[in-house]
């Protein structure tokens, strides 16, 4: 008998936790389906970029590449990208520059970790073929993950890794990838935003 009042009073105390649990309000289910809808347009811009600054074998290397982006949803952004680049001889005093733009998306996994994807277009130079070094396009298509610190109100440091699908002949990241300029297309890209 001791069993059967047992069973009994777990089995109302369970049937009465499932109903305190499922009770909730429509204003929880809207704001549970999308926590953006009370933001203004200019509430969802999010702005960031990448400042670049290297010496490495007698050259120099600066990288200038803001990006401002719009919120979709709390876990999708998608923006505009512009780059500057200035590669310098040290020795000879000669100076490369390559300029262009770029549109990217990203998705957050997790509130720090996230994927992303970029298509860029860069006025760069003639890496082969008879007119070595006259100007010319380059395309780069970019895969990847990354990390960041923060929350997506503030500000926010990411590094990530980023897979070039196209590897383009005249792309200037080359001599950047990971593996060397014969390797695989990855290079590793940091950045700060503030408001994703």
């Amino acid at each position: 008998m001791k069993k059967i009042t047992y069973i009994l009073t777990l089995l109302i105390l369970l049937g009465l936790s499932d109903q305190t649990v499922a009770q909730y309000t429509k204003e929880d289910e809207k704001k549970s389906s999308n926590s953006l809808s009370d933001l203004t347009f200019r509430d969802r811009i999010f702005t960031g970029g990448n400042l670049g600054f290297n010496i490495f074998q007698n050259y120099l290397f600066l990288d200038l590449a803001p990006i401002v982006g719009y919120r979709l949803t709390e876990k999708l952004g998608a923006g505009i990208g512009l780059r500057y680049s200035l590669i310098r001889n040290l020795s000879t005093k000669e100076n490369w520059s390559n300029y262009g733009g770029s549109v990217f998306a990203r998705y957050k996994v997790i509130p720090q970790v996230f994927l992303h994807t970029e298509f860029e277009a860069l006025q760069s130079y003639n890496y082969a073929g008879p007119n070595y070094n006259d100007r010319a396009m380059a395309y780069m298509w970019f895969v990847g993950a990354g990390y960041s610190s923060g929350n997506s109100s503030g500000l926010n440091f990411s590094l990530m890794l980023l897979y070039d699908l196209i590897d383009h002949v005249n792309s200037p990241y080359q001599n950047a990838y990971l593996f060397g300029s014969s390797g695989l297309p990855i290079i590793a890209r940091g950045g700060v935003s503030i408001g994703f």
